[in-house]
C-alpha cells in the first residue's frame, strides 16, 4: 500500500524490506507526510465493522484476504495515522472525515466495500450515510467519486 500510494518512490530502511520514506496525502485530514511512520494503512471498512457485518461467518483465509485485500485501489488508503487512530471501527454513523470535502470519496468507498465483500449495512448505518452524502451535497458535485464495483474473489 505505501508503495502504491506514494507520490514519489519510496525509500526502503537498510534491511530492504520497510518502507521509510516516501510521499502519502491522507484523504480524510489533506495532510501531506514524507515518513512511513506517520501513516497508517487504513482499511475503509475496519476489521472489527467487517467482523460485525458477516466476516465472522468467512473462513480464515476469505478473512485474510479482506484484510489483505489490493484487488482494487479502495478498500486500503495511506492515511494520517492518529486520523486512523480516531477512526478506530466506527462506521460512518460515528466517524467521518475531519476533513469534510473528502466525505463523498469516503461514503462511496465505503458502500463499495460492503457492496464488494458482501458485507451488511444496518438501518443507522444506512441513514448515516444517506445523512453524510446529503449533507456533503455529494449529488451537487460536477463529478460526484465513482467506484467500479468488483465482487471479491
Amino acid at each position: 500500500m505505501l508503495i502504491a500510494e506514494s507520490l514519489i518512490s519510496v525509500q526502503f530502511t537498510s534491511t530492504g524490506k520497510t518502507v521509510s520514506t516516501g510521499k502519502w496525502l491522507s484523504l480524510y485530514d489533506g495532510e501531506s507526510w514524507t515518513l512511513a511512520s506517520d501513516v497508517d494503512v487504513d482499511h475503509v471498512v475496519a476489521l472489527a465493522e467487517a467482523w460485525r457485518s458477516g466476516a465472522w461467518k468467512w473462513s480464515a483465509s476469505r478473512r485474510q484476504s479482506y484484510a489483505n485485500d489490493i484487488g482494487v485501489a479502495w478498500t486500503l488508503r495511506a492515511v494520517t495515522d492518529n486520523v486512523n487512530q480516531s477512526k478506530s471501527d466506527d462506521d460512518p454513523t460515528y466517524w467521518l472525515p475531519p476533513l469534510e470535502s473528502a466525505n463523498c470519496v469516503y461514503l462511496t468507498e465505503w458502500v463499495a466495500v460492503k457492496i464488494r465483500w458482501k458485507l451488511t449495512v444496518d438501518a443507522e448505518e444506512r441513514q448515516s450515510i444517506r445523512d453524510g452524502w446529503l449533507d456533503a451535497r455529494c449529488f451537487a458535485l460536477s463529478k460526484p467519486p465513482v467506484v467500479t464495483v468488483k465482487i471479491a474473489p
